[in-house]
C-alpha cells in the first residue's frame, strides 16, 4: 500500500493550478480529493512508524488511534495560563497555540528521476509507477497566533470568516536544519490563513520565510472540521515550481499554552504539560529541565535524522 500511495503523493502531475497545489480535486471546486489525502496519511505513519515516534502518546493518539478526532470540536484543551486576545474570542477555527508538524521529502534526485524520465510518454490520466526508495522526515514545533479576521472572498465559504495567523517554527531534528527554524530574532518566518472552502471544509494555507524570504508554502485540508484532528495536505515551492519539490505534511494541535520565550527554550514547555498529564508550567531553570526531560520526554528518540 505504502508506494502506491507514495507515488501519488510525490507525482508532480497531482499538483496544479485547478488543485491549488494541495489535496483538492483537479476541477478548480476546490473539493477534497479524499483519495489523495488517504495516500498522504498513509505515507506519513510510515515515516511515523519507521522512526519510533508512535511510541510517544503524542503521536499515538493522533496516530494510532482509529479516527482519532475526526469530528468538529474534537480538541480538548488544557487549561490556558494567560489571557485570551480580542481577536482570539472572534477566532473560530481556535488558532493560536502551539502546534506539532511532520514533514517528509525525497531526495531531490530520487524526486527529479521519478518525475522526469528519459523518455517519458505515460498520459497524465495514467499513474506513474509504484515508489519506494525511502524519505526523510522533519518534526517541527509551530507557534502561531491569530493577527487579522476579515470576511470572507467570494471563492471562500461563506459561513465562517477568513482568519490570518503568524509565528515561529523550530526544528525538533538533532541538526540545525534551516528550512525548519530561523535563527533571526524578533521576525515571524511562518504565516498563513484558515478558511472554509465552498463544500465547507476547513482550508488552511501556510507559508515559511528564510531570511525574509518566502521559500515554502502548503494547502492543506483539516480532518474533521472546525477544531478537530490533523491538519493534512502538501507543501511545495513558493512560486509553484514545475519540476518541485513537493510531498506531505500535517500538523496538529498539542497545546493552547503560551511559551514563555521564542528560543529552543519553547521545546520543553510546550512538550510537558501534554505528556504523561504534565500540567504544571515549566520554569525553565536548568536543574529543572534535568529533572524533568528523561522522566517525560526521552529527546534522544524523538530526534528525527536524514535517513530512513
Amino acid at each position: 500500500m505504502y508506494p502506491f500511495a507514495c507515488s501519488k503523493v510525490y507525482d508532480i502531475r497531482e499538483y496544479t493550478d485547478n488543485t491549488k497545489w494541495g489535496p483538492f480535486m483537479d476541477d478548480d471546486t476546490d473539493r477534497v480529493d479524499w483519495e489523495k489525502v488517504e495516500a498522504i496519511m498513509i505515507v506519513l505513519r510510515a515515516n511515523i512508524q519507521n522512526k519510533g515516534l508512535d511510541n510517544f502518546p503524542i503521536f499515538t493518539n493522533f496516530w494510532n488511534t482509529p479516527f482519532p478526532g475526526t469530528w468538529p470540536n474534537s480538541y480538548i484543551p488544557m487549561p490556558l495560563n494567560r489571557e485570551i486576545t480580542p481577536l482570539e474570542t472572534g477566532d473560530p477555527y481556535d488558532v493560536s497555540g502551539t502546534w506539532l508538524r511532520v514533514v517528509c521529502f525525497l531526495d531531490y534526485n530520487d524526486f527529479f528521476n521519478y518525475n522526469f524520465p528519459g523518455s517519458d510518454h505515460l498520459p497524465s490520466s495514467v499513474p506513474r509507477h509504484a515508489l519506494d526508495v525511502g524519505e526523510a522526515t522533519r518534526l517541527i514545533l509551530m507557534k502561531i497566533h491569530v493577527t487579522k479576521i476579515e470576511a470572507p472572498g467570494p471563492e471562500d465559504g461563506q459561513e465562517l470568516p477568513v482568519v490570518h495567523f503568524e509565528g515561529f517554527s523550530r526544528s525538533l531534528d538533532g541538526s540545525w536544519d534551516e528550512n525548519a527554524n530561523s535563527d533571526l530574532r524578533g521576525e515571524v518566518n511562518i504565516y498563513g490563513s484558515c478558511r472554509l472552502t465552498r463544500e465547507g471544509e476547513v482550508r488552511w494555507t501556510t507559508w515559511s520565510i528564510f531570511s525574509g524570504q518566502e521559500r515554502w508554502r502548503s494547502e492543506s485540508v483539516q480532518l474533521g472540521g472546525l477544531r478537530s484532528s490533523k491538519v493534512v495536505g502538501n507543501w511545495f515551492d513558493k512560486d509553484y515550481d514545475p519540476s518541485g519539490p513537493c510531498g506531505p505534511t500535517a500538523f496538529w494541535k498539542i497545546s493552547d499554552r503560551e511559551p514563555k520565550s521564542d528560543d529552543q527554550q519553547v521545546l520543553l514547555n510546550d512538550f510537558l504539560p501534554i505528556v504523561d498529564g504534565y500540567e504544571e508550567d515549566f520554569d525553565g531553570e536548568e536543574e529543572d529541565e534535568d529533572e524533568y526531560l528523561p522522566q517525560y520526554l526521552d529527546l534522544d528518540w524523538f530526534m528525527v535524522g536524514d535517513d530512513i
